[in-house]
């Protein structure tokens, strides 16, 4: 895993600060923002090159202390069109603290609030990609944190304007050299616009060899002149292989039907209509979370994973960006008993897994605390005679206030079920009873194992897991658990929702046929099961939790082959199927765009971490719909793809 260093930074009289590391400053003294204005905004032709636009990308080189993309946020705010959205991608390899942020701005009025407000959602320093929004979702800042020829080729993206803001060429090459110039026309729109302060020769022969037509301009204070230009090459088709390439986009005003209404369905509706889509969400149960997502206690999870995978990339990225997803709900009581959780594993070597991902850095610091046994007693309140990871920030949600949290101010129809769909011209029908149900631009299946019965062409893609938890009674010691306990199974401290003080232990895990029904009712050997479970790994836990049984709860989860959820535009599985037969047969040669189902799109497949995991695959899926930068690198998203297991299949013909 990269790491990454401290810059080292020291503050002038004047309050301006300098990279020790690079000897360099990060803007000029006195006149940071006058800088950014003439060299990045003017030079990029801003605030004209965006009016008319749905969506402007901005690239930038060297975050640093956040001023471009402040002083852009300022300008964006002023002259903006409405239901327009700004994304900010930028890269930074030595990130500064919070604290830095505020304070290098804090003497300019323009932008001393803006900065306060990116430095509460700033990231911990930690290698990969780190997505946060502003302004009710309409602008978003996506932060790639590492080495920049890496974060660049990782990102999918139409750079619409382009900002580098690297330290001097002199002082950080890796920041000016070929293979940068030859990534950011690779993930440049048509004609996009591009500025920097440097107007050294190499820059410029470097930027025009990549294909940019560049300009000398007039420079900022002491420096006589900088550069600017334009992408005079045709944009690349080199981000995503044929069968993943992104759908046609769908307008942010666009008319757009969430069916179902758990973590998935409620985590998409919200990302969708804080991008400005006009959402309504048809679920068959009788309110948020009560036909999905319905246990009265669910974890936030992190689950360790290799950076050398998608899937571990995908895991380890999940659990950062649902911390600040589900913090922002805080005042609508979705935690439950406060925030920590201690895992001792499902095993030996799990624990030794999650203790070497945390010792590599797969957390922030201090997000994974590998503990003793006693430390693991004075956390817990009762004994369990293990090591442990502490994980401060983690815990037990109550799924059915957050999806509640999620869907207030959304439209929703309750206790309806969906029975089938068409598309007419431009638009989906939703049929139930016999009648047309809604008409309107797209439609999502977050619905989860029922996103076959509406669309054949997701067959075979998503599973279901039958899964059982048991309510025990707490008695005496039980009490004195303070936190959740995750062990292959888990089991939570006292849960009191009015019918007596109980414990949530769970959960079976059984893979159900495909014509299979879900268990009827509750199973008495599936209460065993959790209790031996519990027996086995952690013997002084399961002795003290002695009370009777007095009920549970029994459901579905939505699973894949490969663990990780479904995301992304429906193909058209036949014609899929025969655009890329030649994949079999490993055949060199050019192969027509994707075919999709136009409109329509899932979210599925999130299994027993939904609730770790659907912040970041709600993001994904709108960044699909609407043509957004993707939040995560893009093998991960390729590996979230709803067709990946059909080109699974056909290259191993």
């Amino acid at each position: 895993m990269d790491v990454l260093h401290n810059p080292d930074v020291t503050w002038s009289e004047d309050g301006t600060p300098r990279s020790r590391r690079f000897d360099d400053v990060y803007y000029a003294s006195g006149g940071g923002l006058a800088e950014t204005r003439h060299v990045f905004l003017d030079g990029a032709g801003l605030p004209d090159a965006w009016h008319g636009r749905d969506i402007f990308v901005v690239g930038e080189t060297g975050f640093g202390t956040g001023l471009n993309f402040l002083a852009t946020w300022r300008l964006w705010r002023e002259t903006n069109d409405p239901g327009q959205r700004l994304h900010f991608v930028s890269v930074e390899g030595l990130p500064l603290e919070p604290a830095d942020i505020v304070r290098a701005h804090r003497a300019n009025a323009q932008v001393a609030e803006l900065a306060e407000r990116l430095a509460a959602e700033y990231p911990a320093r930690h290698p990969g990609f780190h997505f946060r929004q502003f302004d009710g979702g309409r602008v978003s800042l996506l932060l790639l944190f590492g080495p920049v020829e890496k974060a660049l080729d990782d990102l999918s993206a139409r750079v619409d304007a382009w900002f580098l803001d690297g330290f001097a060429p002199n002082k950080n090459p890796d920041m000016w050299s070929a293979g940068v110039f030859r990534q950011l026309a690779e993930r440049s729109a048509a004609g996009a616009r591009i500025a920097t302060f440097t107007a050294a020769g190499a820059v410029r022969r470097g930027l025009e060899a990549a294909g940019f037509a560049m300009e000398k301009r007039p420079g900022f204070g002491s420096k006589r002149e900088c550069l600017a230009g334009r992408f005079a090459g045709l944009p690349a088709d080199t981000d995503d292989p044929p069968w993943f390439r992104a759908p046609d986009p769908v307008d942010a005003g666009s008319h757009v039907a969430v069916i179902g209404a758990g973590i998935a369905g409620a985590a998409a509706a919200r990302a969708l209509s804080d991008a400005g889509c006009r959402v309504q969400v048809f679920d068959r149960g009788s309110g948020p979370g009560s036909a999905a997502s319905g246990n009265p206690l669910g974890l936030v999870q992190p689950r360790a994973g290799s950076p050398e995978n998608p899937y571990g990339r995908f895991q380890t990225a999940a659990f950062p960006r649902a911390l600040p997803f589900y913090e922002r709900l805080a005042d609508r009581n979705v935690w439950h008993d406060g925030r920590s959780l201690l895992s001792v594993g499902r095993d030996e070597e799990d624990l030794v897994r999650q203790i070497e991902w945390s010792a590599k850095g797969g957390l922030p610091s201090g997000d994974a605390n590998p503990v003793s046994a006693q430390e693991a007693f004075e956390l817990a309140g009762v004994p369990l005679r293990r090591e442990a990871v502490h994980y401060p920030r983690a815990g037990t949600i109550r799924p059915q206030a957050v999806c509640r949290a999620l869907l207030d101010g959304i439209t929703c129809t309750w206790s309806v079920r969906v029975e089938g769909m068409e598309r007419y011209g431009d638009e989906w029908h939703l049929r139930s009873g016999g009648g047309v149900l809604w008409a309107g631009d797209a439609v999502v299946l977050a619905n989860g194992t029922d996103v076959t019965d509406l669309s054949s062409d997701l067959a075979g893609a998503v599973h279901g897991n039958s899964g059982q938890i048991s309510y025990v009674a707490a008695a005496g010691q039980s009490f004195d658990l303070r936190l959740p306990i995750a062990f292959g199974g888990y089991l939570a401290p006292v849960c009191d929702d009015g019918d007596g003080a109980y414990h949530v232990l769970g959960a079976t895990y059984g893979r159900l046929g495909e014509t299979e029904d879900p268990p009827a009712s509750l199973s008495p050997e599936d209460d065993r099961i959790n209790r031996d479970r519990l027996t086995e790994r952690l013997p002084d836990l399961a002795a003290i939790l002695n009370g009777d049984i007095i009920g549970g709860r029994v459901g579905v989860r939505a699973t894949t082959s490969d663990h990780l959820p479904v995301v992304g535009p429906v193909p058209d599985r036949a014609t899929f199927l025969q655009t890329f037969g030649a994949l079999g047969h490993g055949r060199a040669r050019r192969f027509a765009p994707a075919p999709y189902r136009p409109g329509l799109f899932v979210l599925s497949g999130l299994g027993s971490r939904g609730f770790s995991t659907a912040p970041l695959a709600a993001q994904v899926l709108r960044a699909r719909i609407l043509g957004e930068p993707p939040p995560v690198p893009r093998d991960v998203h390729h590996a979230l793809h709803p067709a990946r297991f059909l080109v699974r299949d056909l290259k191993r013909q």
